[in-house]
């Protein structure tokens, strides 16, 4: 049975139509990193690895997120927008993660600066491509200053050279009683913070069921007793307790101040 040459042609007309709707219908996105291999999310879905080519989309706003490459040290931060796609429209996109490079100095704290403009305090990222072959200076009280010029993107560290007669600050005379690098001393204190604290805990579960005691009994020798004995362990867990929060505030004292 041969299929009428009419039907056919309307049939080919219906399809050529529908395929124009629905083109007209759909947006198409293209995405380009530099470097390629980002990682490309919309709203909440995945959607591959940059480049992204011809991404056929329903019109409308979406959330868009593009994550920088996992190796190597590029921007340190991903790329998030908003885009509005209109029927019919091809959208491009080109996003460009910049090297940073890591600028460090030994002691830290010390200002960076290009020409008379600080840049930050070391230790800190640069975008690499916008100060190569900048001179740089670092820059820190009671220490010779350092220039040079960021030729590549390697991490840069420097130890910076101490002024003559220059004498770094010391901690409070009050607080040189444990050595901040003793590392028995910090460990001894962390031990006494948990064994008073847990003692603490134990006094008062006697506390507690001498009270009950004391509240249920109604011998009068036994009030007495039950009354000395709730206040003797509540006393002990506040000397226990005392002593737990000093041992904690002087293991913090070290381990920050080291």
């Amino acid at each position: 049975m041969k299929f009428p040459f009419r039907l056919w042609t309307i049939f080919t007309g219906i399809l050529l139509a529908s395929a124009v709707l629905f083109a007209g219908q759909t947006a198409r996105l293209t995405l380009l990193t530099e470097p390629p291999g980002c990682a490309v999310q919309i709203d909440s879905s995945w959607i591959g690895y940059s480049p992204i080519q011809d991404l056929a989309l329903t019109p409308g706003t979406y959330s868009i997120r593009v994550f920088a490459p996992a190796s190597g040290i590029w921007n340190l931060q991903d790329r998030q927008f908003r885009l509005t796609l209109r029927p019919g429209q091809d959208t491009t996109i080109s996003i460009r993660f910049v090297p940073l490079v890591f600028i460090n100095s030994i002691p830290p704290g010390a200002f960076l600066l290009q020409d008379t403009t600080t840049v930050g305090l070391t230790p800190l990222y640069l975008p690499f491509y916008e100060y190569r072959g900048k001179q740089l200076t670092l820059k820190k009280s009671g220490y010779e200053p350092y220039t040079f010029v960021l030729n590549d993107s390697t991490p840069f560290s420097v130890r910076l050279t101490r002024k003559a007669g220059f004498v770094e600050k010391q901690r409070p005379p009050l607080l040189r009683i444990w050595p901040r690098t003793h590392t028995r001393a910090k460990f001894a204190l962390l031990g006494s913070t948990v064994l008073t604290h847990w003692l603490a805990f134990y006094f008062k579960n006697i506390a507690d069921e001498r009270y009950n005691r004391y509240l249920s009994t109604a011998d009068p020798d036994l009030i007495d007793r039950y009354w000395r004995e709730t206040r003797k362990y509540d006393r002990l867990t506040d000397i226990t307790l005392a002593i737990s929060y000093t041992s904690l505030a002087v293991f913090i004292y070290m381990v920050i101040w080291h």
